[in-house]
């Protein structure tokens, strides 16, 4: 009997043991089940958030059941001190650059609404806004500070939170009446720095207007860096600083996507990338962004870095900035119509989902690629009707927009100086990027720099891994990485067959700025495209060098 009972024991603990399971189990798997629905619905929730916002859906911006497609200018907002109340009227440079066209807050709002009609008019549905992201730092005391213009004089401001209340105050009526006109906007925002003070107070300051606009449709997304490849840690005297690597830019964009869920969780979070060296620190491939801005300028950079981003960044893109300068002397009005056109049309056919002009009206900033991108010019003053007017005229590609077709009409196809942008011919060193398992890489970026760093060419990797790097001035400065992948920089100087010494070579200190995309046109295109090169100008070089091979490791992050 006693044996009998302790078996009998086992075999009731057992079967206790096996229900227990079973019932955990069933148990687990219910939770499982109700966190995948919760997750589930959170997702869709994020897809589709309440009727008005901008959303993305399927690699593309929808607003309700249909399909939108930012087309943004850029405009640039300007705070202001009248009556003692903080204002935003538009930008100094804007109508007369010399003086600004308005003096009260409601003269201010006027100004703001008729360059929004026209911006409208213009067959634009969007506005990227600058001017609220220039905090700095005063140096004396490492204060955190806002330009804001009392009449004319430029001063900086202590930020602090009665003016943070003022300036999201004045940005509620800009917002307003970009709504009344049907205008839609992407909010730029303040860069990071490593000043901890800098880093709490400009915090607080997106935070509060991330606050403030949770609610409003109109704002459909938050540009939290304006190309940091120029200017991030650009505070920073020692190079080493200024360095970011890969991991530390995905944590600190982390952290801006947990202030969005936050604070903003029906808007859309972006970074404006400049250029694809951008991969070497802020890698957009394995950033948490939403969808990726490219800023890209001149005719011969344009096609290819579309085409760059497109292929290799496997995330939603849309172009933020773009131009040709144009002041009807040097480049044509009739110019800067075909690019527009051209521009676009590749965008489109490379799948972006927007496109965005720099900026609203010329300025006088200095360089000529500066002053004359935009598609209304200093001047006269144009009677728009009756009541309202602008200080300028209308250039041709003004109205365009509204006439060019929005549909894919060719492929994206790779462009004839796409490993040679700009045409350098004096300098080619060859070279091969590759993984652990020395398996070619496409889509690496290669970067070289002469000795004192005043010239910088691009180029990129093929199928196999292999590039050609072309220069007119001797490289010895060398940067290489590609999206997911680590960084490798070096110095070294290269032996050139034949010797450099040994022969003639032109051009050596030219560099994008003064490189005239006309130079490359094929002749029958000429007056016809600005994106159609002569392909036998784009392989030429007088001596070579090899770099061997480069190896980069895979992230895992």
């Amino acid at each position: 009997m006693k044996n009998s009972g302790f078996a009998f024991d086992i075999l009731r603990k057992r079967l206790s043991s096996f229900i227990y399971r079973s019932f955990t189990v069933l148990l687990l798997a219910s939770v499982l089940f109700a966190c995948k629905t919760e997750v589930k619905q959170v997702e869709e929730k994020k897809q589709k958030p309440p009727e008005g916002f901008v959303y993305l859906e399927n690699d593309s911006f929808r607003l309700a059941e249909s399909t939108f497609f930012p087309k943004l200018m850029n405009y640039i907002i300007c705070p202001r001190e009248i009556d003692g109340r903080i204002i935003l009227s538009p930008s100094l440079e804007y109508d007369d650059p010399a003086v600004f066209d308005s003096n009260t807050e409601i003269e201010s709002e006027e100004r703001l609404r008729t360059h929004f009609k026209v911006i409208k008019k213009m067959g634009f549905n969007s506005l990227r806004l600058v001017g609220l992201n220039q905090l700095d730092l005063i140096e004396a005391d490492f204060e955190t500070s806002i330009e804001v213009f009392q009449n004319r004089d430029r001063g900086n401001r202590q930020l602090n939170e009665k003016l943070t209340d003022d300036l999201v105050a004045a940005l509620r009526k800009v917002v307003e009446i970009a709504r009344e006109e049907e205008l839609r906007i992407m909010l730029l925002l303040p860069k990071p720095m490593k000043n901890l003070n800098y880093s709490f107070k400009k915090k607080k300051y997106v935070e509060k207007i991330l606050k403030t606009f949770s609610e409003t449709p109109t704002i459909f997304a938050y540009d939290f860096f304006n190309e940091p490849i120029y200017f991030d840690n650009e505070e920073q005297e020692n190079s080493k600083d200024r360095f970011r690597e890969k991991s530390n830019a995905k944590a600190l964009v982390e952290k801006w996507l947990k202030q969005m869920k936050s604070y903003a969780p029906n808007q859309l979070l972006t970074i404006s990338f400049a250029e694809p060296i951008e991969v070497f620190e802020w890698d957009p491939s394995i950033l948490p962004v939403d969808f990726v801005s490219i800023h890209t300028y001149h005719p011969l950079r344009v096609p290819n870095e579309i085409y760059w981003f497109s292929k290799y960044i496997k995330k939603p893109w849309i172009i933020t900035e773009t131009s040709l300068p144009a002041d009807n002397d040097s480049i044509a009005y009739a110019d800067q119509v075909l690019f527009l056109k051209e521009a676009l049309q590749r965008t489109i056919n490379c799948g972006g989902i927007g496109f965005g002009w720099w900026q609203y009206q010329d300025v006088k900033w200095g360089p000529f690629e500066h002053n004359y991108t935009p598609l209304i010019s200093i001047g006269e003053r144009t009677e728009l009707d009756s009541n309202t007017y602008i200080k300028g005229q209308f250039k041709d590609a003004a109205f365009s927009l509204p006439k060019l077709p929005m549909s894919k009409n060719g492929d994206c196809d790779c462009h004839v100086n796409y490993y040679n942008m700009m045409g350098y011919n004096n300098y080619k060193i060859k070279g091969t990027v590759v993984d652990e398992q020395g398996r070619g890489i496409e889509g690496a970026v290669i970067r070289g720099w002469n000795e004192y760093w005043t010239i910088g060419m691009n180029t990129f990797t093929n199928q196999k891994g292999e590039f050609n790097l072309y220069s007119n001035d001797e490289n010895v400065h060398f940067e290489i990485s590609a999206p997911g992948y680590s960084r490798v920089s070096f110095y070294k100087e290269l032996e050139y067959t034949p010797d450099p010494r040994t022969i003639k070579l032109e051009d050596v200190g030219l560099e994008y700025h003064g490189n005239h995309f006309q130079w490359y046109l094929d002749s029958t295109y000429a007056g016809r495209s600005v994106f159609t090169f002569d392909e036998s100008l784009f392989s030429n070089y007088k001596t070579t060098a090899s770099l061997g091979k480069i190896q980069l490791d895979k992230l895992d992050l």
